[in-house]
């Protein structure tokens, strides 16, 4: 086994080692979509939907007729993802000061980093994080995995965009949302 192929084969394991902190970042310190608590039970069930197509994804890898991407091409998209981690937990930083020191607060216009031109950040840069993973591995599994949480994440991210723009609509001293992309530049 090359080393390419080595470093290939424990790619899976990043789903799980990168998405467990995450999860639990959410529930204790993050807003969701209706500024209140991730709720606990998503934990395992948003825990279960990474592990699962971790599996998936694990199994392309190791199996025997799977040919593994260079190094510069692991080095290139575990690079992009990790850079895309960093981002999203700073997106999730900026809504966690949306939130007051209670953790109550009514909705605001979330400001600064990417959110100046992309409402959903944290989604944006979650979608990338899971792209620079299948520059890496360049598995089918992989490329469903995040047809599949993008889809999800951008009907998330359509509601949240909507809710803001009828939130702030510019009327009766309320501030006007200004005019973003959504979730994923230059597409949507």
């Amino acid at each position: 086994m090359n080393v390419s192929s080595a470093r290939c084969r424990h790619m899976p394991c990043t789903i799980g080692v990168s998405t467990t902190p995450n999860e639990f970042w959410k529930h204790f310190s993050c807003i969701a979509s209706a500024m209140q608590p991730h709720p606990f039970s998503n934990v395992f069930r948003n825990c279960a939907y990474y592990w699962t197509f971790g599996s998936y994804i694990a199994y392309y890898v190791n199996h025997p007729l799977y040919t593994p991407v260079s190094d510069l091409q692991i080095k290139i998209g575990f690079g992009f993802g990790i850079l895309c981690q960093v981002a999203n937990f700073y997106c999730h930083i900026i809504l966690r000061s949306l939130r007051g020191p209670g953790g109550e607060g009514g909705y605001q216009i979330p400001r600064g980093f990417l959110f100046n031109i992309v409402t959903c950040a944290n989604y944006t840069t979650e979608i990338y994080q899971w792209l620079g993973f299948n520059i890496a591995t360049q598995t089918v599994a992989g490329y469903i995995f995040l047809a599949v949480a993008t889809f999800i994440m951008t009907n998330w991210a359509l509601t949240k965009h909507r809710r803001l723009k009828k939130l702030f609509d510019g009327k009766e001293g309320r501030p006007r949302y200004p005019r973003r992309w959504v979730i994923l530049p230059p597409f949507l």
